[in-house]
């Protein structure tokens, strides 16, 4: 008998009410204690959005971080046909990609984002609603299970919301909670000081960052200090001075300037700040338009470890959506496995952000392929779609195909039995690989 077959043994029921596994584990001993850990509050909330609304480079860096995403577009895979279609017109009937775009800029500020599932009479899902993260509590049982979500504006408490109707996304899960953790959060501190510091040369400025004119009045031939009458009447005809004045005066004026270096250092105090800002974001600074002195190797390298940061954002939008979304659409319009209730496969693939670490692969696969002899390969196909991303395919699993056709064999001497050939299994058998195969004798 299975461990996990329904029964109770001192209380404990090893599958819940549906039939799915349950945990053992207990997350808390109460609900308020795994969140009290982590002080998600409004004012927190309040916070990182003012912060991303008021601070250009953080409201670019999360921009960029989500469109880049987002909007690369996708392609929804599945191998029956009519099931891909289905997908691909909810997809359409949802605006799948502007929900996903205002999802992933919740997610990055917030650490969480939620899509309300609005639907048609029969079920079937009409709309995908954005909902502000906050306002929206979780509720959850000792074993971490979320039970539901409900909304609290100015005091009041909307209807509670079931697990099936909210899709919950976060890329930086926090163990004590049901929550994830803002993007914000690790640079509020570089964030405060870059502020500090973008003040503090604000006022400095106009002060030391321009040079100043000193004006000298007489000589000391004369023995005389000019009297305060004249000295005002100077400083108020200097007072209008711009760009497009010329100062002419009589030759017991000198004219001449002070304060001409400027800030010394100004710069790097103002970079070390920016790069702590834009790494803790992690996005790179050439993205933004930064970058000043990078080599093109180093932006190479960036952009790579970048684009398998991303991939692990499009991820966790992929299986959200595969599991919360796409399952219950196939099975509510009766695409099931053949003798199985579970639903028919189907997944989302989003694109490549840039082809830098696709090259690579295709480059490190080509010099592979250049090692085995012509006309054998050393991946069915399906491992070769594995490499660079793609789901397999039924008809592709034992399959290999040759780089170019063999060669015809001799004809064998008259009472002699023709050579071995090379031929490949059919599906099931040594995984696509060719290998020899005896001839039958007549």
């Amino acid at each position: 008998m299975s461990i996990l077959h329904p029964f109770k043994k001192d209380g404990i029921k090893y599958l819940t009410d549906t039939g799915r596994a349950q945990t053992l584990v207990y997350t808390g001993t109460t609900q308020r204690a795994t969140t009290s850990s982590f002080s998600r509050t409004t004012k927190k909330l309040k916070n990182y959005f003012n912060i991303y609304s008021t601070e250009n480079v953080v409201f670019a860096a999360i921009n960029v971080t989500a469109y880049n995403t987002v909007m690369v577009g996708y392609n929804i895979e599945s191998e029956v046909p009519e099931a891909k279609l289905s997908i691909e017109m909810l997809c359409k009937d949802i605006d799948l990609k502007n929900a996903l775009l205002e999802a992933c800029t919740h997610v990055l500020i917030f650490g969480d984002a939620f899509l309300e599932k609005r639907r048609y009479k029969d079920g079937t899902v009409s709309h995908l609603f954005p909902v502000d993260p906050q306002t929206i509590e979780i509720k959850y049982d000792n074993y971490g299970r979320i039970t539901g979500y409900q909304q609290e504006i100015n005091g009041q408490k909307g209807p509670m919301l079931k697990p099936e109707d909210i899709l919950h996304f976060r890329f930086y899960p926090i163990p004590s909670s049901p929550y994830g953790l803002s993007l914000i959060e690790p640079n509020l501190s570089a964030i405060e000081r870059k502020r500090a510091t973008d003040t503090a040369i604000g006022n400095v400025m106009p002060r030391h960052g321009l040079k100043k004119l000193l004006i000298k009045v007489g000589n000391k031939e004369d023995g005389q200090i000019p009297p305060p009458e004249v000295m005002d009447a100077i400083r108020d005809k200097l007072e209008d001075l711009t760009e497009i004045n010329e100062i002419v005066v009589p030759w017991v004026i000198d004219v001449s300037t002070i304060d001409e270096g400027g800030i010394q250092g100004i710069e790097e105090y103002y970079n070390y700040f920016l790069s702590q800002v834009v790494t803790g974001l992690m996005c790179p600074e050439e993205a933004l338009g930064l970058g000043k002195g990078t080599t093109e190797a180093t932006a190479r390298t960036k952009a790579i470890l970048w684009e398998r940061m991303l991939k692990a954002y499009q991820h966790t939008f992929s299986e959200t959506l595969r599991q919360d979304l796409f399952n219950e659409h196939l099975l509510n319009k009766g695409f099931k496995q053949q003798g199985s209730e579970a639903p028919i496969y189907a997944d989302i693939k989003f694109e490549s952000v840039t082809e830098e670490d696709q090259a690579l692969k295709a480059k490190w696969l080509g010099n592979l392929l250049r090692g085995f002899p012509e006309g054998k390969l050393p991946f069915t196909l399906n491992e070769v779609r594995g490499i660079v991303g793609y789901s397999p395919r039924k008809d592709m699993e034992d399959v290999v195909e040759n780089v170019s056709p063999p060669p015809e064999a001799a004809p064998a001497p008259q009472g002699q039995a023709p050579p071995p050939t090379q031929e490949t299994t059919p599906s099931g058998g040594n995984n696509g690989r060719t290998v020899p195969v005896e001839p039958q004798k007549p």
